[in-house]
């Protein structure tokens, strides 16, 4: 078994460094109440964010739901997920909602990932985390609505002894110049650290005392941001340049726009100055494509600024260019626009030309003037209902409107939808058993009253028939009688045999 996940945190106290974040953590998850923010944890990779997540979790007795870089992280799928779980628990228990590389939202693949991780948060009654990187690729939107935790790497100091107790769990004898060497050589990456002890067991299994190859790391561009300002020794800027992924041109943005942590005047403008040389050798490199210019204009804005902004620099967070915000400001704005176009251009059956050209203008003056039908005839979007009724707050209150009608005509629809409840079993049951009984009750009653009436009809035949024949035999016995019978029934049988034989 792989021992970075044998060895995992299992419970707060398990965890190595950062004391004073756990402590705030365990703070955090004992306050909790629906309302408060989500915490934002932040940090390089390894170093126990998504263990501490889960040990915290553990000890508070919370279930946890995760969606992870691997998942599909659409709006679709985390309102599905996400949405559900922030909101119902059916175990009882609270549940920790878990969305680790929260700076990984980006892509066709996780379209309006970050607006639904906003709405999930915002309608939350369950507590929820957000794990990440770099604090810098998460989404300003969900940056807003969360607070910030940062863990830093574990010093080799501490790590060492982490390595030797897992070391004596396994029964390995590994010399302490090996466990100190693999703690320097992973950068307080605890997960490489652990990886590299696995590694290096492998094999062998007494006695370790091999040379550790060191973890793989690459610099970036915060490292020759920081060194240019901050560096004793320029030297190491070269180097740098050349492993970072970014272009000349990309450097010369990051350092224009931490340039101001120069705070002495005549040094501030030395570093312009530098700045704009170098932005000319980038300008005829691009013309004339001869590349061997890149040279100069690296040599003007790292050479150049470390040595005019040297002794002459605050500390401070080191934020990106932002031109790159500007840029895809202007790129959202321009599609929002667009939709626009498409809207109006279909409720009004022409093209999004003609719209643009001829059209927007009027339907805005119209849009003011009547901003709930225009909601409900053309969009109910707020950031296209801004553009339109140039109010932001109208907007977006009447879209707010709007959405709360559709889910109440929605919960109405599923109301009268909802299947009338069948009657239960014992009951069904009960009710055919009393109605067989009542139907045998009236058949007996009938059956008896049946029986009495012809008993009673018999009865009284039997009656009629003994007077009968008592009175035919009073009349039969005198001899007159009998003679006048006879002389009768000669008569009737001449007349039957006159009309018999004509």
């Amino acid at each position: 078994m792989d021992w970075a996940e044998k060895y995992r945190p299992q419970h707060i106290a398990d965890l190595q460094g950062n004391k004073e974040v756990i402590r705030r953590l365990v703070t955090w998850a004992q306050e909790w109440m629906v309302g408060t923010k989500p915490l934002l944890i932040y940090g390089k990779a390894g170093i126990g964010k998504t263990s501490a997540a889960y040990a915290l979790a553990r000890d508070m007795d919370w279930d946890v739901i995760e969606l992870n870089a691997s998942d599909q992280r659409t709006k679709g799928a985390i309102e599905r997920v996400a949405g559900s779980a922030s909101t119902h628990s059916f175990t009882g228990n609270r549940r920790l909602v878990l969305l680790d590389e929260a700076d990984n939202l980006h892509g066709s693949a996780d379209r309006g990932g970050a607006k639904a991780v906003v709405d999930v948060i915002k309608a939350s009654q369950q507590p929820i985390i957000l794990i990440a990187n770099d604090l810098y690729g998460v989404d300003a939107a969900i940056k807003a609505v969360c607070d910030p935790v940062v863990f830093r790497s574990l010093q080799s100091r501490s790590l060492a002894p982490l390595l030797r107790s897992i070391a004596r769990q396994e029964g390995k004898n590994i010399d302490e110049s090996v466990l100190v060497d693999i703690a320097d050589r992973a950068s307080g990456d605890i997960r490489c650290a652990v990886n590299m002890l696995y590694a290096a067991s492998i094999g062998i299994d007494e006695h370790i005392s091999l040379p550790i190859s060191g973890k793989d790391k690459r610099s970036t561009i915060f490292d020759i941001v920081s060194a240019t300002f901050e560096a004793r020794d320029p030297r190491v800027l070269p180097p740098l340049s050349f492993e970072i992924d970014e272009t000349p041109d990309q450097i010369l943005l990051w350092l224009e726009e931490n340039v101001t942590r120069v705070k002495d005047p005549h040094a501030l403008s030395a570093c312009y100055r530098l700045l704009s040389h170098a932005d000319l050798f980038l300008g005829r490199t691009l013309k004339t494509q001869y590349y061997t210019l890149w040279r100069y204009a690296s040599g003007c804005m790292l050479f150049g600024v470390h040595a005019a902004a040297t002794g002459h620099v605050i500390r401070e967070k080191i934020n990106p260019p932002s031109r790159f915000k500007k840029i895809g400001t202007a790129k959202r704005k321009r599609l929002i626009r667009q939709s626009l176009y498409r809207a109006i251009g279909t409720n009004l059956h022409m093209a999004q030309t003609t719209v643009r050209e001829d059209y927007l203008r009027p339907v805005s003056v119209l849009s003011q003037q009547h901003p709930d039908l225009c909601a409900r005839t053309l969009t109910d979007n707020p950031d296209l209902l801004t553009i339109l009724l140039e109010d932001a707050a109208l907007a977006k209150a009447i879209a707010k409107e709007i959405e709360k009608e559709k889910k109440e005509a929605e919960k109405a629809q599923k109301t009268l939808k909802k299947p009338v409840p069948k009657k239960k079993e014992g009951t069904q049951k009960k009710t055919d058993k009393t109605d067989k009984t009542d139907k045998t009750d009236k058949t007996d009653k009938t059956g008896k009253r049946e029986k009495t009436e012809k008993l009673f009809i018999s009865q009284n035949e039997e009656k009629l028939q003994g007077q009968t024949s008592l009175h035919a035999m009073e009349k039969i016995s005198s001899p007159g009688d009998r003679e006048a019978q006879v002389e009768q029934g000669e008569s009737d049988q001449k007349q039957v045999d006159l009309f018999s034989f004509g």
